[in-house]
């Protein structure tokens, strides 16, 4: 039961003991990581999700300190590069996209061997040392409607990679990328700062690219500024950002792979773009149609089949390329009471019940 005092509110244990509210429970949610840490460390807040670089330091301090900490298995963050396959233009008249790299996003070849060209057992070791596990799928690894076929993935192949591009006419000069328009294959790509993770997952693919004669000129940028331009401006190339999934209802991802939906970031529409007479890729239109019937499907089989089909063709258009999951480390004050970590759940998945013990 809950009693409330006026202004301030209690939760209730057996005993009709009055405890402390979970509002005493402080959490903080920026984009940069260290800001997290030193806030934890200096008792700030009583929550933080412990980066894999740290976990050797955060098990020694365990030892001095008031906080268990907590491995719920993989998180279900996504995270992935995605390509700006958008071909049109701005209220302005400009193309969102340069014309010359539209033409490379757009191929799905291209597309397919950077996934292919991508080294995802060296970013786990040198950037989690060890402490995750490679994605392949638009599914997290713990999803009830994971695709098990998809998700076993492909090892790094750069042959396989540099053939794919020569089957749609790029070609190589003193070991430098060009297209068949004798175009240097260059291109920014973008994640936000702060997140030393995703710095480093840049700087990794960033020299994996090189080994297929792409140019990539990486940037880490506010947090902000990159939202913007994935959701509002869309003068972006690629992106190296992350998605929390639903593991129990894939649906919820409705928004990301639906033409019209707001989380569209691979071909985000605007208002206007709806309005007009702009059709959608072809594999696009079969996503829209996949999601509807997935709607309507009460039969759990059948739905697994649908999801199923969703996750391979997204795996074999490669609008986003899927990188990694790492293991869902927290740390938590033992003040904090009733915690009863689960894997799907999380941590405080049962939030009326929890409470700060001072």
């Amino acid at each position: 039961m809950v009693y409330k005092k006026n202004p301030n509110y209690y939760l209730v244990n057996t005993k009709n003991e009055k405890l402390p509210y979970i509002d005493k429970l402080v959490m903080l949610i920026v984009g940069d990581m260290n800001n997290q840490t030193l806030k934890f460390e200096s008792g700030a807040i009583d929550m933080l999700t412990i980066s894999a670089s740290l976990l050797d330091r955060y098990r020694e301090l365990k030892k001095h300190n008031d906080f268990e900490l907590y491995n719920l298995g993989p998180t279900t963050n996504t995270t992935f590069i995605v390509f700006n396959l958008n071909n049109r233009k701005n209220k302005d008249g400009k193309y969102y996209v340069n014309p010359i790299k539209q033409k490379w996003f757009q191929n799905r070849n291209f597309r397919t061997a950077i996934d292919w060209a991508i080294d995802r057992d060296d970013l786990i070791l040198n950037i989690f040392s060890g402490l995750a596990s490679p994605l392949y799928t638009a599914e997290p690894v713990n999803s009830l409607f994971l695709n098990e076929k998809i998700a076993q993935g492909h090892k790094k192949d750069l042959d396989y990679a540099k053939s794919l591009l020569k089957k749609s006419g790029f070609y190589y000069k003193d070991n430098k990328l060009y297209d068949k328009n004798n175009n240097r294959v260059e291109f920014e790509l973008l994640t936000n700062a702060g997140n030393t993770q995703r710095e480093a997952t840049g700087v990794s693919i960033k020299q994996d690219l090189e080994k297929l004669g792409i140019k990539v000129n990486f940037k880490a940028i506010e947090f902000n500024s990159l939202i913007n331009k994935t959701l509002n401006s869309l003068d972006y190339d690629c992106i190296i950002i992350a998605l929390t999934s639903n593991v129990l209802e894939p649906n919820a991802g409705y928004n990301v792979w639906t033409s019209n939906g707001a989380l569209h970031l691979f071909n985000k529409r605007t208002q206007n773009d709806l309005k007009s007479s702009d059709k959608p890729y072809k594999f696009e239109l079969e996503l829209d149609e996949l999601f509807k019937k997935g709607a309507l499907e009460l039969d759990f089989n059948k739905r697994k089949e649908i999801y199923d089909k969703y996750q391979e063709l997204i795996a074999q258009e490669n609008p986003m390329v899927y990188l990694y999951a790492p293991l869902n480390i927290n740390a938590i004050r033992n003040k904090v009471k009733n915690i009863y970590p689960t894997e799907l759940g999380g941590l405080i998945y049962n939030i009326a019940s929890i409470y700060i013990d001072d």
